[in-house]
């Protein structure tokens, strides 16, 4: 009976051992600690802060099964912060790099107004306040406007343009954003896949206007050309009329004119 009593009397020392060294294990390996590293604006800093105080509800939970995607979820919440980089540090904390969202675009669409990022990436529906952003329309060969076809905040942007909305945020980017540019015009169609229109006007702040044609065919390299020409256009020029640019003979080429361009489709 001694025996048995000291077996049992072992089993419950070792049994107990094992509970506080495992309960030890996990508890080296529990959130403490959550880092936040912002490469952001001042807004950016904002919604930063806010996101790290979400975090905090994972502190106390095991690093080794915490389930990543439900912080990348939590994040995800914050449309204008961009997670660069997110894992695990070990032994008990968790980092997050992230960086701000500029707003860039103001898009309309079924009474609604969405801002954008630089890539249609929706920041926000129907702002309260007003934004100096760029004003971004399109419109198909009859002049409607081609609306989005899915608009949801924290998603990019989507609408039956061919891709043409992709290549104008990348031009816009040639153009240094808001800093240049405060209205876009898009005009896109196509018939059977083939494309019958794909011209851009770029309102600048200063008011010439660039058009550019048959823009999906080297846009960007358009684009390029006319900031060329922008640039060494004088400031009382670059205040009225219009910089063309197009390709003739194979060869890109943007000038500066007083004659309003005709809309015209040129051949790929």
């Amino acid at each position: 009976m001694k025996g048995k009593g000291r077996f049992f009397l072992n089993f419950i020392v070792a049994a107990a051992f094992a509970v506080i060294v495992i309960a030890s294990f996990f508890s080296v390996f529990s959130v403490a600690d959550v880092k936040m590293r912002v490469s952001a604006g001042e807004n950016g800093v904002f919604y930063a802060r806010e996101a790290k105080k979400e975090l905090e509800k994972f502190r106390g939970k095991s690093l080794l099964f915490l389930d990543m995607d439900e912080v990348a979820a939590t994040l995800a919440a914050y449309p204008y912060l961009e997670v660069d980089k997110l894992e695990k540090f070990y032994p008990n904390a968790i980092v997050a790099e992230v960086s701000e969202r500029r707003e860039i675009f103001l898009f309309e669409s079924g009474g609604d107004e969405y801002v954008l990022d630089g890539f249609g990436f929706v920041l926000a529906k129907n702002p309260a306040e007003e934004k100096s952003l760029i004003r971004l329309y399109a419109s198909d060969m009859e002049g409607n406007a081609i609306p989005a076809t899915f608009a949801e905040v924290g998603q990019t942007l989507r609408a039956e343009d061919g891709g043409i909305l992709s290549l104008v945020y990348s031009m816009s980017e040639i153009a240094a954003y808001t800093d240049n540019v405060s209205a876009i015009e898009v005009k896109y169609g196509a018939i059977g896949g083939e494309v019958l229109m794909d011209e851009v006007v770029f309102h600048m702040r200063t008011g010439v206007e660039i058009w550019a044609y048959s823009v999906f065919d080297d846009g960007t390299d358009k684009m390029k050309k006319a900031m060329e020409v922008y640039e060494k256009t004088s400031d009382y020029n670059k205040g009225m009329n219009y910089i063309v640019v197009n390709k003739a003979n194979g060869e890109i080429v943007a000038y500066y004119t007083r004659e309003n361009p005709m809309s015209a489709t040129s051949s790929h």
